[in-house]
């Protein structure tokens, strides 16, 4: 035997300190019993480095251990086609260790065996306790007792066996006997087990925890056919089912020194997948039918639908083969099966058809159960179920039609409804009705969307979309769905109701139609809004499908704004205007000027024409800087005064970038305010503002000037010797350009005979030569820039507190 060991070891090619053999008499007979294909697949297993045979080093301390293992020990199976053999996760989590049997109460048949711990506690007239352990040959040395066999007994037998030598040897006496630390036994896992070899475990354990030593199946071996073998036969099965599906134990036999247990691969599988308890694929065994696969997958599940259960198979002749089965008969439960059976369950249809829901703005949106006769009221019975500001005239239904299911609308007046449940304003409710509730204070249009693209959706040749519009003075203009038999009143409740600022008298209602010739024409009919809101029926024209109705605003409803006054006046501030009202009535509103009052520098800004000098300036800006980019493009040719050129320019760019227009209007404030001047009068817009400043007494230089700054006014001086005063002109200065502008904003060149006099508040600019830039293409809009650019400059200085 020891040769065939080392035969063993040559043709695995390891050492037999590898193999970690002892050459017990365990060991030798666990082999001897080995049969040919067995030795085989153990050599196989070895040299593949995938079994490691271990032996405990002290046979009192008894431990379930596990093998050494190695990156390539597992067996891989081909993989399911998305679904997963069952029961192979029973050993997905198996501990690294397990932990000695020696707390596990010892069965009567337990067969005592070389190695066990017997303990003799002797009490009476006589006390002492004894440990013996069993021999190799299969006895204990009792003291006093001298030896005796009990190697094969069962635990039971030998008892009795003890207890009787001591009473007739010993009188008096009586004795305890119980096992202290159990024999470990050597056993061989082979077969489909993820760590094939041979392995010492506990004389306790069963089947399943040296199936847990090795590692579990993989997922090709079976788990219905688990051979106990001993001396060559087998012993037993284990179905694993059994103990996965109900818990069933008993076949899972004891082991012995020796035993091998071997796993052959599963035979039959079938799959099965869809609204059952576990999809899974199964390894069948005494199963025939589908419905006893069924049961193996736990059965049905509430959303399964029987009638329609499809099974896929390959014929003997390998073609593809579908039958359906209905799992509603007895026949289709009986429907056989075989390896390689796929079969699909279907669910039932995720519609529900007695249902109603409410939804908006409600504290609660639910889907109800739906039954014959049920109303509006039925499913919102009083407002505790709104929110608050729900829209009470207005609800939404919206009701779906078989066989397409295309949707109409129905608008239903929750209030009138409640108030008077048995009148037709109660509406019957059907299955898939949905119930919309809207809030009065935000626009419905989000809401409706869905509804209206399948509306539009459901449009073709003679079936128009069934949609309106409404527009005008209402609280939620925009599209909305028509109802059939939809009037008027309808749309208007439907779009929130008429404003305060409504014109009842009229209305305009806007048709399309197609006339003989295939053509689309427009026509336009007024509607007397006060004769529908008297409850008129003639009235209240029936609406068609792309109907407008467009509701007016009274004349002149809209307030024509207000007017902003600082400065010297007795009372500044802001003043609601009427329609036509002058810039004369309202500084008289204002309590006219007081003493302090600079007439003439009067300041008048209006928003209109701010945004067209700040649009002026953006197309300066825009020309400029397009200018810019086509000079730098020939950067390389142009001479130093076109570079000089260029960066005066990029300059101006920076300044009209920051620079904002502020719409100042000229006025003569002297003959506006004048009796019988009507006609130069200005009549005002909302968000005019006007400004009038206190007596001013300096008089301000701007532009190519070497100290630009204000001065004192004095009427002896000149326009030059203003200038003068601030350093006199740059060499940059165009001294024939030089302008004027008035504290009323009057802009005054230096050709003009009044240019030599010079007022309080005036302000004298002076430009650059512009000639030393001239070779730019767009020597035009530099100039509009510096003339624009100073004169901001000089009314900014009287308008800065706005």
């Amino acid at each position: 035997m020891r040769r065939l060991l080392l035969v063993i070891c040559v043709l695995s090619g390891i050492s037999p300190q590898t193999f970690a053999l002892d050459l017990s008499p365990d060991h030798l007979k666990a082999l001897q019993q080995l049969s040919p294909g067995e030795l085989q697949q153990l050599v196989t297993a070895a040299n593949k480095k995938q079994t490691t045979v271990i032996d405990t080093a002290d046979s009192t301390t008894t431990q379930n251990v596990e093998p050494r293992r190695t990156q390539a020990s597992t067996k891989k199976a081909p993989p399911s086609p998305g679904l997963k053999p069952f029961g192979y996760d029973l050993f997905a989590g198996q501990p690294s260790t397990f932990a000695p049997a020696t707390y596990i109460p010892i069965p009567t048949d337990y067969v005592i065996g070389p190695g066990d711990t017997i303990k003799v506690q002797l009490f009476g007239s006589k006390n002492a306790e004894y440990q013996l352990t069993v021999s190799r040959e299969g006895t204990i040395a009792f003291p006093e007792l001298g030896p005796f066999s009990v190697a094969g007994m069962k635990f039971d037998d030998m008892q009795q066996i003890i207890d009787q030598r001591v009473g007739e040897q010993f009188i008096g006496v009586k004795s305890a006997i119980n096992l202290g630390n159990l024999r470990s036994i050597h056993v061989f896992v082979l077969g489909d087990v993820n760590y094939p070899g041979a392995y010492t475990i506990s004389a306790l354990a069963t089947m399943t925890n040296a199936l847990f030593v090795s590692g579990g199946i993989n997922p090709i071996g079976s788990l219905r056919n688990i051979q106990l073998k001993r001396k060559g036969k087998i012993v037993t099965t284990l179905d694993l089912y059994d103990l996965l599906l109900k818990g069933d134990t008993r076949a899972d036999g004891r082991l012995q020194p020796g035993d091998v247990i071997f796993i052959p691969p599963a035979k039959q599988m079938v799959s099965i997948t869809g609204p059952v308890r576990r999809s899974a694929s199964y390894e069948i065994k005494n199963e025939k039918s589908i419905g006893q696969l069924i049961d193996l997958a736990g059965g049905l599940s509430p959303f399964a639908y029987p009638k329609e259960v499809r099974l896929e198979r390959i014929t003997d002749n390998h073609q593809r083969q579908l039958l359906d089965v209905d799992l509603s008969t007895a026949k289709g439960r009986q429907t056989p099966i075989k390896g390689g059976d796929f079969v699909r369950i279907f669910s039932v249809l995720e519609k529900v058809d007695n249902i109603v829901l409410l939804s908006g703005h409600v504290f609660r949106p639910i889907t109800s159960q739906w039954y014959q006769g049920m109303r509006l009221t039925d499913l919102i019975p009083s407002t505790d179920e709104l929110k608050p500001n729900a829209d009470l005239e207005y609800t939404l239904i919206v009701r779906s039609t078989p066989p397409r299911y295309n949707i109409s609308t129905i608008s239903a007046n929750l209030s009138a409804a409640l108030a008077q449940p048995e009148s037709d304003a109660n509406i019957t409710l059907q299955p898939k009705d949905q119930i919309v509730v809207f809030n009065t204070d935000e626009d419905r249009q989000q809401t409706l969307q869905p509804f209206l693209k399948k509306v539009m959706r459901q449009a073709n040749y003679g079936n128009p979309a069934m949609v309106v519009n409404i527009s005008g003075e209402v609280r939620f203009p925009g599209d909305y769905p028509l109802d059939q038999n939809m009037r008027v009143n309808d749309l208007i409740r439907a779009a929130g109701g008429l404003k305060e600022s409504t014109y009842t008298a009229q209305a305009d209602l806007t048709r399309l139609s197609i006339t003989e010739q295939l053509t689309r024409e427009t026509q336009h009919t007024s509607i007397d809004l006060n004769a529908i809101l008297a409850g008129d029926p003639s009235k209240n024209t029936r609406l068609r499908a792309h109907d407008r109705l467009n509701i007016k605003s009274i004349p002149k409803w809209a307030a024509t704004g207000s007017v902003f006054i600082k400065g010297e006046v007795r009372f500044p501030g802001d003043y609601p205007i009427k329609e036509g009202e002058t810039l004369r009535d309202v500084i008289k509103r204002a309590g006219g000027l007081n003493d302090k009052a600079f007439v003439e520098a009067t300041v008048f800004l209006r928003e209109d024409l701010r945004r067209r000098e700040q649009q002026q300036l953006d197309v300066m800006t825009k020309n400029l800087e397009s200018d810019l980019a086509t000079l730098a493009l020939e950067k390389g040719e142009i001479s130093p005064e076109q570079r000089q050129a260029h960066s005066f320019a990029k300059n101006l760019v920076n300044q009209l970038r920051s620079t904002e227009a502020i719409g100042r209007l000229v006025v003569n404030m002297q003959d506006v305010l004048k009796d019988g001047q009507q006609d130069i009068d200005i009549p005002l817009r909302n968000g005019d503002k006007v400004y009038i400043p206190a007596i001013m007494h300096e008089v301000t230089v701007l532009g190519e000037v070497f100290s630009p700054t204000s001065h004192l006014h004095n009427k002896k001086l000149g326009r030059k010797d203003y200038i003068n005063l601030s350093g006199g002109l740059t060499s940059k200065a165009d001294d024939d350009k030089v302008y004027i502008v008035r504290a009323s904003g009057t802009v005054i060149p230096s050709s003009e005979k009044s240019a030599k006099k010079v007022y309080p508040g005036d302000t004298i600019v002076i430009p650059m030569d512009v000639d030393r830039i001239s070779k730019l293409k767009l020597w035009t809009d530099v100039t509009q820039v510096l003339y624009q650019l100073s004169l901001t400059a000089a009314s900014l200085k009287t308008v800065g507190l706005f």
